[in-house]
């Protein structure tokens, strides 16, 4: 599992919804799935699929460094002008409206995403598609507020620490401390397998 954030993996995952949707996407909505989906795989196998940094925003959770891609945000230490170019290779913005530039592809198009994670995502579509915005941004948020993420006096633009999603599982401090140590391990060596 390649346990580093890639402009290539973000733009497929944003490119897999937005086909979903017929082709475009407000991104607001596409960040919550995205999230979701991420939450989902945590839950699941240990690893987000993104392998992005979650903040806490006034709307909800995002993923910081694929929202910074989409709003355009020049390349610093959260990514390269390599994950730029990837990225917009696979995603136009109109406005607030995502689109798409690689039309008509095919999951195996998908190359840098494995098909659990995106039987996670289709799963995650599935269960929210008939849902407005609002109403998924509702599902971003069951069982953080409980665990001390978000809520109405919660700082916008603010880290998540993982500790505090996968402490929203309510699994267990054994079961936690499990998951976030096999969770960190993982990001750990995707850092060493970047570094050469």
């Amino acid at each position: 599992m390649n346990a580093m954030f890639t402009g290539k993996k973000a733009a497929q995952m944003c490119a897999f919804f937005i086909q979903k949707a017929g082709g475009t996407m407000e991104y607001e909505r596409l960040l919550k799935f995205l999230y979701l989906a991420d939450r989902d795989a945590l839950a699941l196998i240990d690893a987000t699929i993104s392998n992005d940094d979650p903040y806490s925003m006034k709307r909800g959770i995002v993923l910081s460094r694929i929202y910074d891609l989409i709003l355009g945000k020049a390349p610093g230490n959260k990514y390269t002008q390599q994950d730029v170019g990837d990225f917009k290779q696979w995603i136009g913005k109109d406005g607030n409206k995502l689109t798409l530039r690689k039309k008509n592809f095919r999951e195996e198009d998908l190359d840098a995403l494995y098909p659990g994670e995106i039987r996670i995502m289709e799963e995650i579509y599935d269960e929210h598609k008939d849902r407005n915005t609002k109403q998924i941004g509702e599902a971003t948020k069951q069982g953080e507020y409980d665990a001390g993420i978000g809520g109405e006096n919660y700082p916008g633009s603010t880290p998540v620490a993982v500790k505090k999603i996968i402490g929203a599982f309510g699994w267990g401090k054994e079961a936690e401390e499990d998951a976030l140590d096999s969770y960190w391990h993982q990001r750990l060596l995707g850092q060493i397998v970047k570094n050469g």
